[in-house]
C-alpha cells in the first residue's frame, strides 16, 4: 500500500504479522531485505509513504527472490503502475467544524 506524503522523499513502514510469519527471525529477515532494497530506490520513488505487508510465501522465498520481488514493486511504484493506492490522509492540524453547545458537552 502507498499514499502521497508531504516529505521530499519516500518513507517506509512494515506490517509483518506473526500470523503470516511466525518466527521473529523470518520477520526480521524480510524487514532487512526490504530496507536494503528501499535504500537503493528511495530517491526514485518520490514523496510517498509505503507500507509493506509481508505474506506467508515470504518464509520459503530465498533472499535473492525476495530482493527481486521487492525491486519489481519499487519499479511499478516509480512508473505509477501499482494500483494499491490509499486515499490522502486528512491533516491532523484541522479543527473539527462540529459545534458543541454549552448544554450538551460530549
Amino acid at each position: 500500500m502507498y499514499r502521497d506524503n508531504d516529505n521530499v522523499t519516500a518513507r517506509l513502514g512494515f506490517a509483518v504479522a506473526k500470523k503470516h510469519i511466525p518466527a521473529a527471525v523470518g520477520r526480521n529477515r524480510v524487514r532487512r531485505i526490504v530496507r536494503e532494497s528501499f535504500r537503493k530506490f528511495r530517491t526514485e520513488l518520490g514523496s510517498i509513504d509505503i507500507i509493506i505487508m509481508a505474506q506467508s510465501p515470504a518464509i520459503s522465498a530465498s533472499n535473492t527472490e525476495l530482493f527481486a520481488s521487492v525491486e519489481q514493486h519499487w519499479e511499478k511504484l516509480r512508473l505509477g503502475e501499482d494500483k494499491i493506492r490509499q486515499p490522502q490522509r486528512r491533516s491532523r492540524n484541522k479543527r473539527s467544524t462540529r459545534k458543541v453547545s454549552k448544554d450538551n458537552k460530549h
